[in-house]
C-alpha cells in the first residue's frame, strides 16, 4: 500500500524476468524477447527505488527497446537511478497504478526513456498489455503508441531531474500529470501528455522516436478492475516526500502554490521553477495544462497544448518560453497568459526565433511580451484571426509580420519587420506595469492608454534575443527585402492617449478616435481611413508617400460635417498637418476622397477647409491657421491600396505610353484576409529608380521628419530611364513587380532579330528563339519576341519533325525486358542485355539534358517519357509494353480528348538537374514548351519538397498555414512558368509526369498566392505517357465493387470504413463485403461474376521501402504483395477505376514513391486513386463521400475528384457537431460513436484533401 517502503519485485508470469540485488545494485536479467531479437520484455509486481539504489536493466547489443510492465496493481514510487547496461536500447515503463519520480530521480540511458500510465503499448502486429498474457513473438518492430483506460487512467508525478542523452526523447504519458523537476533531452524531444479520456496516443515517426499524436482508436483491452490513487494520495502517501510547488489546499485539492491554480483530474501542471530543455519540447493535455514560473527552452519547435484551457503564470521568480524554431500556445477553450515578468536575463517572457502563434475558439488573454524572429499571429483553430485582451503589459515585437483579431486592453506596442493587421483595437487604461524597462516608449504606454504600430522596422526597439545555446544552427535574421510592411486595422479608440501609426507601406484603417489624445500617421504609400479621423483636441499629424483618403463624415463638436477633426467641446482644437504626394497632376481635394483628399470638410474648431476645395498647387505648402496641408513629389500613378496579387510574367516588354496614366480606382481593403500570399523578395530597382513608377527620386525623407522643406525647388525633368524587356524570369522566392506605365513616352529598347523556329500551331509560323538562346536561372528558354515588328506570312502548313525512337534504339520492339535493373540505383543506367528480338541501347539522364541544351525538345520529351517508363520497369522487375516511338506519338495520346470529353488537357514533364528544374509542356498540338529554372536546383528543390510534405501531413499543424510558404515556392518553380502559356492554350487539365524525388508532392495544394492549383486545374499524375491508357470510357453506368475491413489483428483499427463503404452504396449501384468477407478469394469471385468498372478497397495499402514486394494491401486474411495484385485480371472484365482510400507511403524514400506513381500499372488497372499519406478516418470518409457523389453526376474521374477537393476547401464538405455534410447538403449524416471524438476536423486544410491524388489516366 501507499506509504511503505517499496522494492521491485518480479512477476511470476512468462517473462522469467528476474531480480539480483547486490547492495543498493539492483541487476534485472531474464525477460522475453520478440520475434525479431530487438524487443525486450519485463514483468514486476512492483517497481520502486530508494534513495541511492539504481535498477540495472541488463541488456545485449541487438536489443533496441525494453518494456517493463508493473502489475500488482501498486503504484512505482522512483527515488533511485534508471540504468540500461549492456546496450543503447531504449526504456519503456508502464505502470497503470500511477509514477511518482522523487527528487532523487536520474537516468543513466544510452537511448530514450517513457514513463506512461498506459495500459498496453501497440505494436504493428499486437500489443504488449500491462495485464495479462502477451505474445511477446509478435511484438515486433517500433511501438506504435499507448492504450489508456479512459475510465481509469493513472497520475504521474516528477520531482526529480531526468535527463536523456544528446538526439534522444524523453517521454511522460498519463492521466494527470505534475511536473515540478527538470526534464532535459538536449537535441532530442520533450514529451509530456495528460491524456485523460483519449483511449490511443500514436507515437508517429517525425524525426523522433517518441512522438505523439493523440487520436479515439477503439481498443479492445482486456477487463481491468483498477483503481489508481489519485493525484493528492500520491502527493501525499509516497514514500519520497512532497512536492514543493505543490500543495492541498483546504478542500483537498492539489494547487501550484505559487498561484493556486487547481489541479483537476485530467491536468497538466508544471511548477516550482522546473526546466523542460530539449530539441524539441511538447506539452500536451487533453483538458487543462497549467504552468506556473517554468523556464521551457528548445533549439525547434515548443509547443503547449490544452484541450480545455491553458493557463500560463510567471510565479515568483518568472517565466520564459523560448524557442529556437516556432513556438505555438494553444488552449482550445482559452489561453489565459499573466506573465509579464520575464526570467533574469531575458527581455521577453515568450521568445522564438521562428513564429509565435497563439491559438484558441475561446478569449485569449495576453498579458505578457512577446519576441519572434517570424511571424506572430492570434487566430482561432480554423485559421481566422482571433480576439485577445490584456489587463496589464501586451508588447509584441516581431521580425516578419503581426496579425490578431479585435483588441481591448491597456497600452498596446506592436513593432514589425514585416506587416500588421488586426480587427477593432479599443485601448481604455495606460500600462502601469511597465517600471524598470529600458523601452523608449514607456513613458508614452504607462502614463496614457496609447496606440503604438509600427511595421516594416529597420531596426527594432526590442530585437528578439533568443541566448545562443537556443539558437538553430545556421539561424541568421536579416530584413526581408519586398516584404508587405503594411499596417491594416479596423476601428481605433483610445481612452485620451496618442495612436500613433508608422509603416513604409500603406495603413488602411477603418476610424480614430483617440478621445483628446494625439494622432500620428506616417506611412511611405497611401494612407486609407474607411471611416474618420477625429483626435478631439489632440493634435493630428498625416504624412504620407503617396495620397490620403478619408471617405467617410461625423458630426464634429463644433458642427462641421467633417472627415478629419482635431476640434474638441470647448471651441478649440489641436493642430493638423498633413503632408501628401501629389503634386500638381493629382491634387488633395476637399471633398472628394475618390484618389486623394476627403469626403467631407477638415476642421480644426478654429479653423475649417470646406467642400469642394482643392488645395492650391503651387505653393507647395498650404496654410490656414493651425491647419496645414503640403505638397510633395510628383506620382503620377498609384499602386493598388491592397497588397498586390503576383503579377502574370510577361515574355514581352511593355509597351510604351505616350501620356500620363490616371489614377487607378482604388479597391476595398480587406483587414483579414483567409490566407494571403506569402511576400517574395521582389527584383531590386536600379538605385536612384522608384520601383512603384519607375521615376528617377531623391532618396525619402524620415517618415518621423514633420518639418516642411526650405525653399523648395520643384522637381526638374527627369531623364527617362531605360526599359528593359520583360521575361519569363522567376528568381528564387520573388514576387515580380507590376509593369509600370511611365509618365511619358519611352522608345522601346533595340532588340537584335533572332531567327524563327518553325512550330507547328495549328498551322500558322509563330515566332520562338531558339531554345537554348537566354541561359539565365528561371527564364524562358523560349521567350516571345515583340509582336509588332514580326510580319507573319500567309498560313503554311508545316509539319514538325518525327523524331524517331530509332536514334536510340536499334530494332525496335514492343517491349522491353527490364529485369536487370531492377536492383540498380543508377539514373545513367548501362546497356539492356540482347533480347533474341532486338538489342536496346538505353536513353540516359545526360542525353536528355543535352537534346534539351540544344533545343530538340520533341526529342528530348519523348526520351523523357522513355526514361521514366525504364524506371518503373526496372522498379518493378517486369516487361513493360512500349507503344510510342515519337513525339508525335505521345502527343496524340492526349489530342483526342479534347473532342470526346470536351476538356483541354497538356502533360507537364519535369526534370531535375543538379543546378536546375526543366519544365517541358506538351499541349495537344503544336510544339513543346521549355523552360528552365536555375534557382530550382536539386539541393534547394529537395530541401523545400521535403519541407512542403513536413509541414502540410504535421498533425500539430492542422489550424495553421505553415505550409503556404513552401506550397508558393514550389508553384513558382513548377507551375508559374508555364501559367501564360497554360491560360493562351486555354489549359484545363494538367499530367505531371515528375522526375524522381518529386512524385510524392501533393500537387493540387501547390498555391499561386490565391487559390491552390486544384482550384484552376484538374490535377492527375502518371509514370509516363507511354504507360498510361488514356482512352476515355463512360462512368456513368458503372457498378461498384466495395471491399474492406475496420478492424485487424496486426494494424490499427479503422473505425470509418463501415460507413465509408455504405455511403458508397447509397450513391452507387453495386456489392459491399466487410471484414471477414473481405478476403482475395472472395474479391477474385466477385470479380469472376460480376462486371465491376469501380473498385473501392478500404483497407491498410502500404508503400514501403525497398523492392516492390515490401509494399503491401491488407485483407481481412492476408497481407497482399501490391506486385501480386495483378493475378485478379483486372481487364477481364476490365476495370476502369481502383480506389484505394486508406494508403500511406514513405514519403521521401524514392522506390517507395515510385511504387505510389507507377500504381495503376502495377495493379493493372486504367486509373488508380489512392492517399499520399494516411488520412485520418473522418477525412476520408468525408472525401471519399464527396468524390462518389461527384462522379455520379459528372463520370470523368479528374474532374469528380478536383470538384471534391474544391468543396473540402471551401467548406461546402464539412463536418458539423459530428454531422457530415457533403454534395452541397444533399447528402447529410451522422457519424457513428466509434468516430464522435474533439473537435471536428477542418476538412479545408490541405491534410485532409491534398492527399489523394489520381494515379494513371484522367480521364
Amino acid at each position: 500500500m501507499a506509504g511503505r517502503s517499496q522494492e521491485i519485485v518480479p512477476a511470476e508470469d512468462s517473462t522469467e524476468t528476474t531480480v539480483i540485488q547486490q547492495e543498493n545494485q539492483l541487476q534485472i536479467q531474464g525477460g522475453k524477447t520478440s520475434g525479431d531479437g530487438q524487443n525486450l520484455f519485463h514483468s514486476f509486481q512492483e517497481f520502486g527505488l530508494q534513495i541511492g539504489q539504481t535498477a540495472n536493466f541488463m541488456s545485449q547489443p541487438e536489443i533496441r527497446n525494453i518494456f517493463g510492465r508493473v502489475t500488482g496493481g501498486q503504484p512505482s514510487f522512483i527515488d533511485g537511478q534508471l540504468r540500461v547496461t549492456g546496450s543503447h536500447a531504449n526504456l519503456f515503463l508502464m505502470n497503470p497504478s500511477g509514477i511518482v519520480f522523487g527528487r532523487n530521480a536520474t537516468l543513466d540511458l544510452s537511448g530514450s526513456f517513457a514513463a506512461t500510465t498506459a495500459t498496453g503499448i501497440g505494436f504493428d502486429r499486437g500489443t504488449f498489455h500491462a495485464f495479462g498474457n502477451n505474445n511477446y513473438t509478435n511484438l515486433v518492430s517500433e511501438p506504435r503508441g499507448f492504450y489508456l483506460d479512459p475510465n481509469s487512467s493513472g497520475n504521474l508525478v516528477s520531482l526529480g531531474d531526468l535527463n536523456v542523452r544528446s538526439g534522444q526523447s524523453l517521454l511522460l504519458a498519463a492521466g494527470t500529470i505534475a511536473i515540478a523537476g527538470n526534464l532535459r533531452a538536449p537535441e532530442g524531444k520533450v514529451t509530456v501528455a495528460a491524456i485523460a479520456g483519449k483511449p490511443f496516443v500514436r507515437l508517429s515517426q517525425s524525426g523522433y522516436l517518441l512522438n505523439l499524436e493523440i487520436e479515439n482508436t477503439a481498443f479492445n483491452s482486456l477487463p481491468i478492475d483498477l483503481k489508481p490513487l489519485d493525484l493528492p494520495e500520491l502527493l501525499t502517501g509516497n514514500p519520497i516526500g512532497h512536492a514543493t510547488a505543490i500543495a492541498l489546499n483546504a478542500a483537498g485539492e492539489p494547487t501550484l502554490i505559487g498561484s493556486g491554480l487547481t489541479i483537476l483530474p485530467g491536468n497538466g501542471a508544471i511548477g516550482d521553477l522546473p526546466q523542460i530543455e530539449a530539441g524539441e519540447v511538447s506539452l500536451f493535455s487533453s483538458q487543462s495544462l497549467k504552468i506556473e514560473g517554468a523556464r521551457l527552452q528548445s533549439t525547434g519547435d515548443l509547443n503547449l497544448h490544452a484541450g480545455g484551457i491553458l493557463t500560463i503564470r510567471a510565479g515568483t521568480a518568472g517565466f520564459g518560453a523560448i524557442a529556437g524554431n516556432d513556438l505555438t500556445l494553444r488552449g482550445d477553450r482559452a489561453i489565459d497568459i499573466l506573465a509579464f515578468e520575464s526570467l533574469p536575463g531575458s527581455a521577453a517572457t515568450f521568445q522564438a526565433n521562428g513564429d509565435i502563434t497563439l491559438l484558441s475558439d475561446g478569449l485569449v488573454s495576453g498579458d505578457a511580451h512577446f519576441d519572434t524572429g517570424g511571424n506572430f499571429a492570434i487566430a482561432q483553430l480554423n485559421g481566422d484571426a482571433a480576439n485577445f485582451l490584456s489587463i496589464y503589459d501586451p508588447i509584441i515585437t516581431s521580425e516578419g509580420s503581426v496579425s490578431f483579431g479585435d483588441y481591448q486592453g491597456a497600452s498596446l506596442k506592436v513593432e514589425a519587420r514585416g506587416s500588421i493587421s488586426g480587427g477593432n483595437i479599443t485601448i481604455d487604461r495606460p500600462d502601469l506595469s511597465l517600471s524598470d524597462s529600458d523601452d523608449p516608449d514607456v513613458e508614452i504606454l504607462r502614463s496614457r492608454p496609447s496606440l503604438i504600430l509600427r511595421s516594416g522596422v529597420a531596426n527594432l526597439e526590442n530585437p528578439v534575443n533568443v541566448p545562443p545555446l537556443q539558437m538553430q544552427e545556421g539561424t541568421v535574421f536579416t530584413a526581408v527585402p519586398g516584404l508587405n510592411q503594411n499596417i491594416s486595422v479596423g476601428t481605433i479608440a483610445t481612452a485620451g492617449g496618442p495612436v500613433i501609426l508608422d509603416s513604409p507601406g500603406q495603413i488602411i484603417f477603418d476610424s480614430i478616435s483617440s478621445g483628446g489624445g494625439a494622432i500620428d500617421l506616417s506611412a511611405g504609400d497611401t494612407i486609407v481611413a474607411t471611416g474618420t479621423i477625429d483626435s478631439a483636441g489632440g493634435s493630428i499629424a498625416i504624412v504620407t508617400g503617396n495620397f490620403l483618403r478619408v471617405n467617410n463624415s461625423f458630426s464634429a463638436p463644433n458642427g462641421i460635417e467633417a472627415s478629419i477633426s482635431s476640434a474638441d467641446n470647448n471651441g478649440g482644437g489641436g493642430e493638423i498637418f498633413i503632408r501628401h504626394a501629389g503634386s500638381t497632376t493629382t491634387p488633395f481635394i476637399v471633398g472628394d476622397s475618390s484618389t486623394n483628399g476627403t469626403t467631407a470638410a477638415i476642421t480644426t474648431g478654429s479653423q475649417t477647409l470646406s467642400p469642394q476645395f482643392a488645395i492650391p498647387v503651387p505653393p507647395e505648402i498650404y496654410n490656414q491657421g493651425n491647419l496645414t496641408i503640403e505638397t510633395t513629389a510628383d506620382r503620377p500613378s498609384e499602386p493598388n491600396v491592397q497588397p498586390s496579387e503576383p503579377s502574370e510574367p510577361s515574355a514581352q516588354p511593355s509597351e510604351p505610353s505616350a501620356q500620363p496614366s490616371e489614377p487607378s480606382e482604388p479597391s476595398e481593403p480587406i483587414s483579414s484576409p483567409t490566407i494571403e500570399p506569402i511576400p517574395r523578395e521582389p527584383e531590386s530597382p536600379s538605385p536612384g529608380v522608384n520601383s512603384t513608377n519607375g521615376e528617377a527620386v531623391s532618396p525619402p525623407e524620415p517618415p518621423n521628419n514633420r518639418e516642411p522643406p526650405n525653399n523648395p525647388e520643384p522637381p526638374n525633368n527627369p531623364e527617362p530611364p531605360t526599359l528593359t524587356p520583360a521575361i519569363d524570369e522567376f528568381p528564387d522566392n520573388s514576387e515580380r513587380e507590376p509593369t509600370p506605365t511611365p509618365a511619358q513616352p519611352i522608345q522601346p529598347p533595340e532588340i537584335a532579330p533572332q531567327p524563327p523556329v518553325i512550330t507547328d500551331n495549328g498551322g500558322a509560323i509563330s515566332n520562338e528563339q531558339p531554345p537554348n538562346s537566354g541561359d539565365r536561372g528561371g527564364e524562358a528558354i523560349a521567350p516571345d519576341l515583340p509582336a509588332s515588328p514580326i510580319v507573319t506570312p500567309e498560313p503554311t502548313q508545316v509539319r514538325l519533325p518525327d523524331p524517331a525512337i530509332a536514334n536510340v534504339l536499334t530494332q525496335i520492339g514492343n517491349s522491353v525486358n527490364l529485369s536487370d535493373f531492377s536492383a540498380s540505383e543508377n539514373r545513367d543506367r548501362g546497356p539492356l542485355p540482347q533480347d533474341n528480338s532486338f538489342t536496346l541501347k538505353t536513353v540516359s539522364s545526360q542525353e536528355i539534358g543535352r537534346l534539351i541544351d540544344e533545343g530538340d525538345l520533341p526529342q528530348a520529351t519523348l526520351f523523357l517519357d522513355v526514361f521514366f517508363s525504364e524506371e518503373l520497369g526496372g522498379y518493378l522487375n517486369r516487361e513493360v509494353t512500349r507503344e510510342l516511338n515519337s513525339f508525335s506519338a505521345v502527343q496524340q495520346r492526349i489530342s483526342k480528348i479534347p473532342r470526346e470529353i470536351g476538356t483541354q488537357p497538356a502533360i507537364i514533364y519535369t526534370f531535375s538537374r543538379e543546378d536546375r528544374l526543366d519544365l517541358i509542356l506538351v499541349p495537344p498540338s503544336g510544339f513543346p514548351i521549355h523552360k528552365a529554372i536555375r534557382s530550382a536546383d536539386s539541393a534547394s528543390l529537395e530541401k523545400i519538397v521535403n519541407q512542403f510534405r513536413n509541414k502540410i501531413t504535421d498533425p500539430k499543424s492542422l489550424h495553421l498555414t505553415r505550409y503556404l510558404q513552401d506550397s508558393q515556392q514550389l508553384y513558382d518553380w513548377i507551375v508559374r512558368p508555364l501559367e501564360n502559356d497554360l491560360n493562351r492554350l486555354g489549359i484545363e487539365t494538367l499530367v505531371f509526369s515528375m522526375d524522381e524525388g518529386l512524385r510524392s508532392i501533393p500537387l493540387a495544394a501547390l498555391h499561386d498566392g490565391d487559390r491552390f492549383l486544384v482550384e484552376k486545374y484538374g490535377v492527375a499524375l502518371v509514370p509516363s505517357i507511354n504507360l498510361t491508357d488514356t482512352r476515355y470510357h463512360n462512368l456513368k453506368n458503372a457498378s461498384v465493387l466495395a471491399m474492406g475491413a475496420s478492424y485487424f489483428e496486426e494494424l490499427i483499427p479503422l473505425p470509418g470504413v463501415p460507413l465509408e463503404v455504405a455511403n458508397l452504396q447509397k450513391i452507387w449501384s453495386g456489392k459491399v463485403f466487410l471484414n471477414n468477407e473481405f478476403t482475395p478469394n472472395n474479391l477474385q469471385q466477385q470479380r469472376e461474376i460480376g462486371k465491376f468498372a469501380i473498385v473501392h478497397l478500404a483497407t491498410h495499402v502500404a508503400f514501403n521501402p525497398g523492392q516492390p514486394e515490401q509494399s503491401f494491401i491488407q485483407f481481412w486474411d492476408a497481407k497482399l504483395a501490391i506486385e501480386r495484385i495483378r493475378q485478379f485480371g483486372w481487364n477481364d472484365p476490365p476495370v476502369n477505376l481502383l480506389v484505394l482510400s486508406a494508403c500511406e507511403t514513405a514519403l521521401g524514400d524514392r522506390k517507395a514513391e515510385l511504387g505510389f506513381a507507377g500504381l495503376a500499372v502495377q495493379a493493372g488497372v486504367k486509373s488508380a486513386l489512392g492517399s499520399l499519406w494516411y488520412v485520418s478516418d473522418r477525412g476520408t470518409l468525408a472525401l471519399m463521400t464527396e468524390f462518389y457523389a461527384q462522379l455520379r453526376r459528372n463520370p470523368i474521374k479528374v474532374d469528380a475528384l478536383r470538384k471534391a477537393q474544391v468543396a473540402a476547401i471551401r467548406g461546402e464538405l464539412r463536418i458539423e457537431n459530428n454531422h457530415l455534410i457533403a454534395d452541397r447538403g444533399n447528402f447529410e449524416i451522422d457519424l457513428p460513436p466509434e468516430l464522435q471524438h474533439g473537435t471536428d476536423p477542418d476538412l479545408s486544410h490541405p491534410y485532409y484533401w491534398s492527399a489523394f491524388t489520381l494515379v494513371g489516366s484522367p480521364w
